[in-house]
């Protein structure tokens, strides 16, 4: 077991966790990074980022590789482990311990910044398929499915950056969506226009995954009514949303019925103090980038003035 301890732990390594990692590490605090996957969260899955100030156009996986070195220039340690569950200290300034499926990690305050799990159909065969055909990542994966039929399923800003990107890559795609209208920005929807082998079919959902080994088809209902059709592919990207993981750490942050963290602007949890939270996991309206690092901004910033409270270093 570790016996390393920390001022300061975060767990996930998004956008948010990094910023959190900079802010609190430039402060002169200890920060251990920990994250279960790979560094960058969701933003690794977008081509490019158009959204972010002052960075048109640069890829989600090189945004995440230099926010990483950046973090890792103000000597932020990253580590690879899945928590699992942390021990709130019996007494404030204490350590709180950080129970990983790897180690065990040991730190003054920690900041959650555990973003989102993405969000399956619920299907019969779905698992089964997933790797195999289904796929949550169109920058990942699409490379794949290259002169190959493909569907998205989604309406919101994610399905229709994959459509985009596919569209150029594959025979055809066909994007599925339940409402008779896209979630995502209007500039996104207006993109696809320029392409001619992009299919819609709205207000329908997906019932029924067809293939054994490999995905064959989908069976598509229409909503309103009621009947159903089965369109022949080779992949199908799913872009239907994503789910929190705040319920796992229930006992130092107070979570809403969905899931989410329920905390301020203040990042700070009501319930135990010295934890914070930043990311996409925090209750709020807005989840894009630029919120994720001003979270990570301030509860990076938050920890940092924790520590130096407990260390009788109190500013104004």
């Amino acid at each position: 077991m570790s016996a390393k301890k920390y001022d300061v732990a975060i767990i996930g390594a998004g956008p948010a966790g990094m910023t959190a990692a900079i802010y609190s590490a430039r402060a002169g605090k200890s920060v251990l990074v920990i994250e279960k996957k790979s560094p960058g969260g969701q933003i690794v899955n977008t081509l490019e980022v158009d959204n972010y100030p002052a960075t048109p156009g640069i890829s989600g996986v090189k945004y995440a590789m230099t926010l990483q070195k950046q973090a890792q220039d103000f000597d932020a340690v990253f580590q690879f482990d899945e928590i699992k569950s942390i021990d709130e200290p019996k007494k404030e300034g204490d350590y709180f311990v950080i129970h990983g499926k790897n180690d065990e990690y040991e730190a003054l305050s920690i900041i959650l910044s555990t973003g989102l799990e993405n969000r399956k159909i619920g299907l019969e065969n779905e698992d089964k398929l997933v790797g195999h055909g289904i796929s949550f990542c169109a920058a990942c994966d699409g490379a794949f499915f290259k002169g190959k039929d493909v569907a998205v399923y989604g309406g919101g800003n994610t399905a229709l950056e994959d459509a985009s990107y596919l569209a150029t890559i594959c025979k055809s795609v066909t994007i599925i969506h339940r409402r008779d209208r896209f979630r995502g920005e209007q500039a996104l929807v207006d993109a696809l226009k320029k392409y001619d082998n992009v299919n819609y079919i709205m207000e329908s959902t997906i019932v029924e995954l067809k293939g054994d080994k490999l995905i064959e088809s989908v069976v598509v209902k229409d909503k309103n009514t009621g009947e159903t059709k089965e369109v022949k592919i080779n992949g199908l990207f799913l872009a239907i949303g994503q789910i929190p993981s705040g319920a796992d750490f229930a006992n130092l942050v107070k979570v809403d019925e969905r899931g989410y963290y329920e905390v301020d602007e203040s990042c700070a949890s009501k319930l135990v103090a010295g934890v914070f939270v930043a990311g996409d996991g925090r209750s709020k309206k807005i989840r894009q980038l630029t919120t994720a690092v001003a979270d990570g901004s301030v509860a990076g910033s938050s920890a940092a003035a924790y520590i130096d409270r407990l260390n009788g270093r109190e500013y104004v």
